[in-house]
């Protein structure tokens, strides 16, 4: 009878051991089984019903890609979109390189990597620094209070930049006025601004001595294997390029517009990117800087680079506090919706998305995106490890060493 007990116990055991694997699958992410019809089937009405032409996103579990999908008419997750403002990310960390190798210092006053003098004329004795620029609070305006001047002399083609800067922005120049400038103290307040970062990419090129586009390529897309970003339309074969759309609401038609020249704002807009490429960038980001062996900083510059500025929502060239839904929390930075497109790039803690549309006048962007991270948040919810699954090899052992002692008790 006792031998019996002891053959019973080494049975249990065995089915316990067999079941652990069983239970282990449960900690692991198979997207074929998580973002399934129903969601795919979500992504496509309402793409529909706000006349999205095509959209690309990947999802991220921290130390790579866990998903990637792409709908609509062009399909493919190596498609190029454009960027748009998101490119600022590109120009906080090239900043932040230099200020790694002894180049500059982004509490430097922008007049020393300058070949002209830039003061808010409101507070002329009030340094401008480099930091300032990164985290939108030098006070320089922003789109919508420029159209009518600065962004009117690009596309006319009065000006281009670089020298629009000293034009628009330089007492001696030909389209200066105090009214370029806010009324408010440098480092007071915090208002998003293009024109701060082409100031930083005069800076970057004045201090490089090398083309903006140029130096971006070499220390950032190349070590991160990005080899599909680029700034200019025409690097891409038009079936590797998404088409730019803008909704008319009136004729009800998605309206194929130009592309966005991306020598007006290079260092703010300029660049057209995939998410493959995308997903790759923000995993630096969220490994201190690292992907794939390759580090573009160091971990105090990316921490530097994710600090909040004290009351504001920025840090440099990234944003932080965003919300999706009813999830707060992510930081990163998006682009548009604008000429056509519209990018959102953004993480947290061990999450990250990178979405990318091609549509500019898209009333529910941040509806489509909310839907999209929900359920990111939510499989990243669900896929925790059952408590069970924990408590299987502690019950095996103390099985284990039951039947061990009963059977020296036998002998």
């Amino acid at each position: 009878m006792k031998k019996k007990k002891i053959q019973f116990g080494f049975a249990i055991i065995t089915v316990i051991l067999f079941m652990t694997p069983v239970y282990a699958n449960d900690c692991i992410w198979v997207p074929e089984d998580l973002y399934g019809e129903s969601f795919e089937t979500y992504i496509t009405d309402i793409m529909a019903f706000r006349h999205i032409p095509s959209l690309a996103f990947s999802v991220l579990n921290g130390t790579e890609v866990f998903y990637s999908a792409s709908f609509g008419e062009q399909l493919g997750t190596d498609i190029a979109y454009h960027m748009m403002s998101a490119s600022k990310m590109f120009t906080g960390v090239a900043i932040l390189q230099l200020q790694e190798q002894g180049l500059l210092n982004i509490d430097d006053d922008i007049n020393s990597y300058l070949p002209y003098e830039i003061r808010n004329p409101h507070y002329p004795s009030t340094p401008i620094t480099l930091k300032h620029l990164l985290s939108h609070r030098s006070g320089t305006l922003r789109a919508e209070d420029s159209m009518d001047t600065y962004w009117a002399c690009l596309d006319n083609g009065t000006y281009t930049f670089p020298e629009i800067t000293y034009e628009f922005l330089h007492v001696n120049g030909s389209i200066y006025s105090e009214d370029n400038w806010y009324t408010w103290k440098p480092g007071t307040n915090a208002v998003y601004s293009d024109i701060g970062f082409d100031i930083l990419t005069t800076i970057l090129t004045n201090v490089t001595s090398q083309p903006y586009f140029d130096y971006v390529e070499e220390n950032i897309f190349i070590p991160l294997g990005m080899h599909n970003t680029h700034p200019f339309h025409t690097d891409y074969l038009p079936e590797n390029l998404a088409v730019p759309y803008n909704w008319n609401s009136t004729t009800q038609i998605n309206e194929v517009i130009e592309y966005f020249p991306s020598q007006h704002n290079p260092g703010g807009g300029g660049y057209f990117s995939t998410v493959e490429d995308m997903a790759k960038f923000m995993l630096a980001h969220m490994n201190e800087g690292e992907y794939n062996g390759t580090s573009i900083l160091t971990p105090a510059s990316i921490e530097l680079m994710h600090t909040r500025i004290e009351n504001s929502d920025w840090a440099l060239g990234w944003r932080t506090r965003v919300t999706f839904g009813s999830y707060t929390g992510f930081q990163g930075h998006g682009g548009g919706p604008w000429m056509g497109f519209a990018a959102l790039n953004y993480m947290r803690g061990d999450l990250g998305i990178t979405l990318l549309i091609n549509q500019g006048v898209n009333p529910d962007r941040e509806g489509i995106s909310a839907k999209i991270y929900e359920k990111a948040i939510e499989l990243h919810t669900e896929k925790t490890c059952p408590t069970s699954f924990y408590l299987l090899p502690v019950i095996s052992f103390f099985a284990v060493i039951t039947v061990l002692r009963k059977i020296k008790k036998e002998r």
